[in-house]
């Protein structure tokens, strides 16, 4: 039998800036559960960057600064 689950959850919204254009922007937040850390994008691809790198450090270790950019 193995130990306890390692989890991460992340709530990943998205936005679209002026919808009405074909070339309008996805913005978007990622919110870190339960360390109520927020993190803003600018692109979509970056939704998956961060959740990468979040996996990559050590559970439990501090969670890089707030962006926003």
């Amino acid at each position: 039998m193995s130990g306890p689950r390692t989890e991460r959850v992340f709530l990943v919204r998205m936005w679209c800036e002026d919808a009405d254009r074909l070339d309008s922007n996805w913005r978007g937040s990622i919110h870190e559960v339960p360390g109520g850390r927020r993190f803003y994008l600018t692109a979509a691809a970056q939704v998956a960057d961060f959740i990468g790198a979040a996996l990559r450090r050590t559970p439990g270790a501090e969670p890089p600064a707030e962006t926003s950019d």
